[in-house]
């Protein structure tokens, strides 16, 4: 039996993040002669920093829908669980590519920032990795494994660790509910990026 009600308490942490993303947020503020705004200079707003908190919003947006899934199960008498795991599975695979993304495109030195931008389909194992390896409580190995098992792939993942992280405390979680620990990543890979945005746009004085 899936824990469809730990998945939904887990991803009702994106709430938190939902202020955090929207345009009138004080994050969204990129600080004239911070990294962030040099490289709006080189490629125009829309480009950097609009990719960047556009993968931010779209991670958001995914994870939101992955909980309207679960859900609609939970409250669904007779539910299709096999539909919704595979809905569930493949929104929050594209939350943690959106989320990695991010990561990807602020973390690294401007002239590799700049170089990612221009990229037009870049290797998403490779976004992933970069993504879960910028976030100390997940690591590149456990990323690409999380991204696998949304997937459908049979990947083992450490699963009371990653949802510790996210709710605190020695959290104890059955080693069958792979998705629980697939929302608790994206939650860390998105605050990571949150974390990054916001150092990138603080001008240096």
């Amino acid at each position: 039996m899936r824990d469809l009600r730990r998945l939904v308490f887990v991803l009702d942490k994106v709430e938190r993040v939902v202020p955090l993303v929207a345009g009138s947020s004080g994050l969204a503020v990129v600080r004239e002669r911070s990294p962030l705004w040099a490289d709006d200079q080189r490629v125009g707003a829309a480009g950097m920093s609009g990719a960047v908190w556009g993968a931010l919003r779209a991670s958001v947006r995914c994870l939101q829908a992955a909980r309207r899934s679960a859900v609609r199960e939970v409250k669904a008498s007779e539910p299709d669980v096999g539909l919704e795991w595979v809905v569930q599975g493949a929104l929050l695979r594209r939350a943690l590519e959106w989320a990695c993304r991010a990561v990807w495109l602020v973390e690294p030195p401007r002239p590799e920032r700049l170089a990612n931008l221009a990229l037009e389909a870049p290797d998403p194992v490779v976004v992933v990795r970069r993504g879960g390896e910028s976030s100390p409580a997940v690591g590149a190995d456990v990323a690409q494994d999380v991204w696998l098992v949304c997937g459908g792939e049979p990947v083992e993942l450490p699963v009371a660790e990653l949802v510790g992280q996210v709710v605190g405390g020695g959290a104890r979680e059955r080693a069958d509910v792979p998705l629980v620990a697939a929302a608790a990543t994206v939650l860390m890979v998105l605050g990571r990026g949150l974390e990054l945005v916001k150092e990138r746009s603080r001008a240096p004085y």
